[in-house]
C-alpha cells in the first residue's frame, strides 16, 4: 500500500445521512456523487479526494464530482454541503481547519459547525506528521 506524504494534513470526509434514499428504496447511488473540496485544484485535499473518489467510480459504478470551492478558509465548501439535502450524494473533503479550528476563528459562520455526531458522518481519509524547518 502507498502511503501518501502530504505535510501538515489530517483530511476527512464528512459523509451525510444516507438515510433519504435508503427510506425512497432506491439503491444508493441512484445519481452522481459530489465530493466538495474546499481548497484549489492540485493541493493535497484535491488529490486525496480524486484517489477517494475514482475508489467509490469504481465501488458505485457511479460517476464522482469533484468540486474545489476555496476561499474563506473553507467556509465556502462547508456551506455548500451543510446547505445540501442530507442524502448522502454531496460530500465534503474537510481538514482540521474546516471542521474544527473555523468554529473557534469565526464569529458567526452562515452554517450551523458540522462537527456534531448527529449531523454528519466522518472517515479518516489520511494523517500526516508535522513538518519543521531548521
Amino acid at each position: 500500500m502507498k502511503k501518501w506524504p502530504f505535510m501538515g494534513w489530517l483530511a476527512g470526509i464528512g459523509l451525510l445521512s444516507f438515510a433519504s434514499s435508503a427510506a425512497d428504496g432506491q439503491a444508493f447511488p441512484s445519481k452522481p456523487i459530489r465530493i466538495v473540496v474546499p481548497f484549489t485544484a492540485g493541493g493535497a485535499a484535491d488529490i486525496l479526494a480524486r484517489i477517494v473518489g475514482d475508489k467509490f467510480a469504481e465501488m458505485w459504478n457511479r460517476p464522482i464530482v469533484i468540486d474545489n470551492r476555496a476561499g474563506a478558509a473553507g467556509n465556502i465548501a462547508a456551506e455548500i454541503v451543510a446547505k445540501s439535502p442530507p442524502d448522502g450524494y454531496t460530500l465534503l473533503m474537510g481538514s482540521m481547519g474546516t471542521q474544527a479550528m473555523n468554529v473557534s476563528l469565526y464569529r458567526k459562520l452562515p452554517f450551523e459547525a458540522m462537527i456534531r455526531e448527529d449531523t454528519a458522518k466522518w472517515a479518516k481519509v489520511a494523517k500526516a506528521a508535522g513538518a519543521t524547518a531548521e
